[in-house]
């Protein structure tokens, strides 16, 4: 049996997509999510919801689509036009790494004070995989001693080679593809069957070590409900109310038990490690 994460990414972003990343966990099969406190008013949102999800909250770590917690003046390597990130990752420039860690830590600090210490680390548009940023994400999620999404072989090796746990395998292809249960699971599966392949070449067990029990598949998703918000805020709109469908099938937990995945929250990964 593999384990599975389906991480929720987001939570934050809008009133409209928090509430379906609650109902996608709550009545659906996510097992976890991701809070962004960059995004205008996210933190007043996530204040409300996440009491709904107790446990199930990680930290969406930014330096793209929002306003950063510090003062721009002292992470200007982040910024690019009136005191904002850029809007998407491939507009960074060369990112100082004590910037991007002096921004990490306050994002962190705001969520903390907000009464919740995250469960999981990842980051939106998988910026932790830019260069300046990889080992502060690495480090700050050791630093915790929390999972973390690695999403490359580099980053699994950067991460375990720390002492984190994170997946096997990764895959993000969900996003804006056939977006049903058996889509789903097809993903899935697909997934799985590259780290055994990539494994297999390597000379190496399936699961490689991050945590007893066998492989682990991540899952990204992005559900959510839809409302004029979140046109001005995503280019991801009506997609999202359709992964927010999928999620929540009744049909789904059987499709994915019948193809030999187990839901497990990311805190399980560290527990089964423990001796």
């Amino acid at each position: 049996m593999r384990r599975l994460l389906i991480h929720a990414d987001d939570f934050g972003l809008t009133r409209s997509v928090s509430t379906g990343i609650v109902t996608a966990i709550r009545e659906g099969v996510v097992t976890g999510t991701a809070a962004m406190v960059c995004a205008e008013g996210a933190r007043e949102v996530i204040a409300d919801l996440a009491p709904e999800i107790p446990g199930r909250v990680g930290l969406h770590l930014q330096l793209t689509d929002g306003v950063p917690v510090s003062d721009p003046a002292t992470v200007p390597s982040l910024i690019a036009f009136g005191g904002r990130f850029p809007r998407r990752r491939y507009q960074l420039g060369r990112l100082d790494p004590g910037e991007v860690r002096r921004e990490w830590l306050a994002q962190l600090a705001a969520l903390r004070a907000l009464g919740i210490e995250p469960a999981y680390l990842d980051s939106h548009h998988h910026v932790h995989k830019q260069r300046g940023a990889s080992a502060v994400y690495c480090q700050l999620a050791a630093e915790l001693g929390v999972p973390a999404r690695a999403g490359t072989p580099k980053l699994v090796e950067m991460l375990r080679g720390l002492g984190v746990v994170c997946a096997d395998a990764f895959t993000d292809r969900w996003y804006g593809r056939e977006l049903t249960p058996a889509g789903l699971v097809a993903c899935l599966l697909g997934a799985a069957e590259r780290q055994c392949r990539d494994a297999s070449r390597e000379g190496q067990s399936p699961g490689r070590g991050g945590s007893s029990g066998g492989v682990v598949v991540e899952l990204m998703c992005h559900p959510g409900e839809v409302d004029e918000q979140l046109a001005l805020r995503s280019s991801y709109v009506d997609a999202r109310a359709q992964e927010l469908a999928a999620l929540c099938a009744p049909a789904l937990p059987a499709l994915l038990a019948e193809a030999g995945f187990e839901r497990v929250q990311a805190s399980d990964l560290v527990l089964a490690r423990q001796p």
